[in-house]
Formats: structure tokens, C-alpha cells, sequence
């Protein structure tokens, strides 16, 4: 069977996560309200882009080693029949500015599980709602804070999603060419899924 091109969607909870796959994809997978992680299990969707049949895969939120071991579990058991070209880590813009110890433990998990060599492939997707004033400016300052600024100077994107069907679209069709990558969790034994942060 030929591997399905896959998008791996991940983040911390109440960033996006579900909406983006739902607006990429064009299905209904139920939004988890408040900041309160949903339940753990990994969803796939279906849909094409430009002609290309892909899948986007939306997870657990990166909040706990155990999640991240839902989502560890899940790359290793379909490892032969994805074919991985983007990952994509989502941040809500009313967190800009405070990026607390659970939002840089949820980044540094997402670095751990792809690996800093495979940040070619990855995007920082940020969203708004319309009460976030000078998005645009605050995306920048995101650019410039740890660890996301090790995500950018390995060669990672980072875009702002509108909310559109054409936006995620084009935000995934950025990586429908790249070469499929391998993530570090799925040949590495991981150690420290929940890293010290002072």
C-alpha cells in the first residue's frame, strides 16, 4: 500500500488545533471550549490538495507526557504508511506575550518528537479572533522568543491563519513538495518528554 501524505497537527490545548483541521480538511471534528485538554486520541481526515489525496491528523494537546505518548504511539503504529511532509505546531494570539511554563513545555515537546533536523518541514501557525489587536506585530515578537526562535533558525515557517479554508490550504500546499521526513519519535527513545524549564 502506497504511504499516505500526511500533515501532523499539534499545539497546545486550546490554540486552534481541531479548527484548522476542520477548516483544511472540511469536516467536523468536535472543538474542545476552555483551556482544558480534550480527550486523547488522535483523528485523521481525509481531502485533496491541489489534486493530491493527503491526510490532516489532529492530536492530543502537548500538555502532558502522556499525550505526547498518545502521539508517539500513533507515528510508530502508522510509521509505513505515512508519508509525513509537514508538521504543524498551533498558537492562539491572545497567549502572545506570555508564554508561560506550559507553553514553552508544549513548544519543546513538539521540538522533541519531530527533532530540530526536520524544522524544514515544520510550520508556527498563529491565529487570532477579531479582539486581538496588532496580530501581525505580536507574530513578529514571537519570532524573536525561546524556543520558538530555535524552531525559525532550523528552518521552520511561520504563517498566520485567518480562519479560511484557503489559508489552511495554502499553509499545507507550502509543504506538499517537500520531501517526507521522519520524526525523531518514531526511531528515538525519548527521555524527556517534559523538560525542565526554569
Amino acid at each position: 500500500m502506497k504511504a499516505k501524505k500526511s500533515f501532523i497537527v499539534m499545539g497546545p490545548p486550546g490554540t486552534g488545533k481541531t479548527t484548522f483541521v476542520n477548516t483544511a480538511a472540511n469536516v467536523d471534528f468536535m472543538v474542545e471550549t476552555g483551556l482544558e485538554s480534550g480527550p486523547m486520541e488522535v483523528k485523521s481526515a481525509k481531502t485533496h490538495l491541489g489534486g493530491v489525496e493527503i491526510r490532516v491528523v489532529d492530536t492530543p494537546a502537548l500538555d502532558s507526557e502522556d499525550a505526547a505518548k498518545v502521539i508517539i504511539r500513533y507515528l510508530r503504529r502508522k510509521q509505513k504508511d505515512m508519508s509525513i511532509l509537514g508538521v504543524v505546531f498551533m498558537y492562539e494570539m491572545t497567549n502572545a506575550g506570555r508564554l508561560d511554563q506550559s507553553i514553552s513545555q508544549s513548544c519543546q515537546r513538539f521540538i522533541n518528537l519531530c527533532g530540530l533536523h526536520n524544522m524544514s518541514n515544520a510550520a508556527v501557525v498563529t491565529w487570532s479572533g477579531p479582539s486581538v489587536q496588532n496580530a501581525g506585530r505580536r507574530t513578529s515578537e514571537l519570532r524573536q522568543a525561546e524556543p520558538f526562535n530555535r524552531m525559525i533558525e532550523n528552518g521552520a515557517l511561520m504563517f498566520e491563519f485567518s480562519g479560511t479554508p484557503e489559508c489552511a490550504t495554502a499553509i499545507l500546499r507550502t509543504f506538499i513538495d517537500k520531501n517526507p521526513v521522519a520524526l525523531a519519535c518514531q526511531h528515538e527513545q525519548l527521555v524527556a518528554l517534559v523538560p525542565q524549564v526554569d
